[in-house]
C-alpha cells in the first residue's frame, strides 16, 4: 500500500488509502451539508395551486356567463310562448284566413249545385267535389306551410272542369269567382 500525507497540519503522520477515503468522504459529507440546496424551482403543489389562482377567475366568469345566457334563454322561450298565444288568440278571432274561406265556398257551392240538380247525369260532381274536397285541406296546409303551389294546382282543376262542364246549363260563375279570389288569397299567402 502506498502511503499518503494530509495536507494541512500535521505532516508526520502517515496515512492509508482506507483513511483518507473516510475523511474525504466525511469533507463531502459535511460540504454537502453546510451547502445551500439548488433552487429546482417552485413545488407541483405550488404549480398546481398558481394554475388555480389564474383559472379560477376566468371560470367563474364563464360560468357566470352561462348562468346569464341560461336565464335570458329562459326569458326569451317564455316571451315567445306568449307571443304565440296571442298570435292564436288573434287568428280566433280573425277567423280562417281567406284561402280557407274560398276553397270552403267552392266546395260548399259545388255541392249545393249538385243537389240543386239532381236531373244531370249521375256522377258529374263526384269527381270535382272529390277535388274540391282536396282543395280545402290543401288551402289548410297553405296556410301553415306559406306555400300555395298545391293549393294553385287543385284550384286549376276545379277551374277546368268549370271551363269543359257541358251538359244543362248551370250558372258556375260563383264557382269561377270563389276560385279567382282563393287565387288572389293565394298569392297574398306566398307574398
Amino acid at each position: 500500500m502506498s502511503e499518503q500525507y494530509p495536507t494541512g497540519g500535521n505532516m508526520a503522520q502517515p496515512v492509508s488509502q482506507q483513511e483518507a477515503q473516510q475523511v474525504a468522504a466525511e469533507q463531502l459529507a459535511g460540504q454537502a451539508a453546510a451547502a445551500p440546496a439548488p433552487d429546482a424551482g417552485a413545488s407541483i403543489e405550488q404549480m398546481q395551486q398558481d394554475n388555480r389562482e389564474v383559472l379560477l377567475p376566468m371560470e367563474t366568469r364563464i360560468n357566470e356567463m352561462m348562468e346569464a345566457f341560461q336565464s335570458s334563454q329562459t326569458t326569451q322561450a317564455a316571451q315567445i310562448a306568449e307571443l304565440q298565444k296571442q298570435l292564436a288568440a288573434a287568428r280566433d278571432q280573425a277567423g280562417p284566413p281567406a284561402v280557407e274561406q274560398y276553397a270552403n265556398g267552392v266546395a260548399a257551392l259545388l255541392k249545393a249545385h249538385a243537389a240543386a240538380n239532381p236531373d244531370v247525369p249521375a256522377g258529374t260532381f263526384d269527381d270535382v267535389r272529390a277535388v274540391a274536397g282536396q282543395l280545402q285541406q290543401a288551402a289548410t296546409d297553405a296556410v301553415t306551410s306559406r306555400d300555395p303551389s298545391e293549393l294553385n294546382a287543385l284550384a286549376a282543376r276545379v277551374t277546368r272542369w268549370a271551363d269543359r262542364y257541358a251538359g244543362k246549363h248551370i250558372d258556375l260563375s260563383s264557382v269561377r269567382a270563389d276560385l279567382e279570389l282563393l287565387g288572389e288569397a293565394a298569392a297574398r299567402l306566398a307574398a
